[in-house]
Parts: C-alpha cells; sequence; structure tokens
C-alpha cells in the first residue's frame, strides 16, 4: 500500500473488540486524544499542546474525526477525568501501554507492537544498531541495542542506556555531534 509515494512495510491495527472497549473509555472518562491511524490521525486534545508541534510539520495527513479513521494503530491518550482508573482498565485489555511520565500522557498500542519488533521487519539484526531514545516506549529498542543513548533521565530506559546525554540549550547539538562520533567507526570504506 503506498501514500504520497510513500511505501507501507506492513501495519498493524487494534482488534475490532479493543477499538470499542477504548471507545467507550473515551466516552466514559471525557479522555482527550491523539489516534492514529495508518496515515491521518484524530485528535481532540487543547490547540497549544506541545504534541501539535511535532505531529506533522510537513502538513502531509489530516486531522479528521475518530470515525473517519480507516485502521487504528496507536492511541495517545493526553486527558482524562480519572487516569488511575483508566490504566487500570487498559490493563485488563490486550493492548500495551506506555506511560510518559514527564508530559502525563499514555500510549496505547496493539499487544506485540514495539521498536524493536518494527526494526526487525526492516531487517536490522540485534545488537547491530545504535539507538537514541527519551522515553519508556524506546525501553524493547534500547534491550537490543549494541549502544545506547538516553535523551533527558527516563528511570525505565536507564538500565538499558550506555550512555546519557542530558536535556539542556543546544541538545539538538549534542546529539547531531554524538551520532557523528558514533558513526564513524561504523561507516563503510569505500
Amino acid at each position: 500500500m503506498t501514500k504520497n509515494n510513500r511505501e507501507f512495510i506492513s501495519t498493524i491495527s487494534f482488534s475490532e473488540e479493543t477499538l470499542a472497549a477504548t471507545g467507550r473509555l473515551l466516552e466514559a472518562f471525557n479522555i482527550t486524544y491523539l489516534i492514529d491511524s495508518e496515515w491521518d490521525y484524530a485528535y481532540t486534545g487543547p490547540t497549544d499542546h506541545p504534541i501539535l508541534n511535532n505531529l506533522d510539520p510537513l502538513k502531509r495527513a489530516k486531522n479528521v474525526e475518530l470515525h473517519k479513521l480507516s485502521s487504528i494503530i496507536k492511541i495517545l491518550i493526553l486527558t482524562s477525568d480519572d487516569r488511575k482508573e483508566v490504566l487500570k482498565r487498559l490493563s485488563k485489555m490486550k493492548v500495551v501501554v506506555h506511560i510518559h511520565g514527564d508530559e502525563g500522557i499514555f500510549d496505547i498500542s496493539p499487544e506485540g507492537i514495539d521498536k524493536w519488533s518494527g526494526l526487525q521487519q526492516l531487517g536490522v539484526k540485534e545488537r547491530e544498531y545504535i539507538a537514541f531514545g527519551n522515553d519508556s516506549n524506546d525501553r524493547t529498542m534500547f534491550q537490543h541495542a549494541g549502544h545506547t543513548v538516553m535523551i533527558g533521565d527516563n528511570q525505565q530506559l536507564k538500565p538499558f542506556a550506555s550512555e546519557q546525554l542530558f536535556i539542556e540549550q543546544d541538545i539538538e547539538r549534542k546529539i547531531i555531534n554524538r551520532l557523528d562520533k558514533l558513526a564513524s567507526p561504523h561507516m563503510l570504506q569505500i
């Protein structure tokens, strides 16, 4: 399947049963969300939420009503009336939940979907890559990497981090410099 000359290798979406249960949660707990499909998304959060700055910088996807999404591959819960109860109910469903403590949000993916499984689909082998990450959803990617760089301070990633870059002014430049240094010994000789 292609969209705008981009090829999808594969996508895995939520089951109808899981979507129905999630829909009931959205309504029961007045949840604001960002829900991704294979291309477009549905967003009900505040217009000044920081996630909007990084969501679709090239404006290739559309923010559509939830019922117009063809298949749902990820749900990001921004706010709810009772976060603890929502998490409790999600723990009984066939989903993976990543809690982003610093931001007060959490994301939900179909069971068995994570960054490491995505890398495997691309043919990446265990211990043969360098991973940069900043949050709990990077954990599986970190567990299988040859070297890892944690951006910021995440307690769930810390045990798997080879090194850490602290978030401060000019963090982008520090990441670029670290990428250059780590890539140098691995560059192909031509």
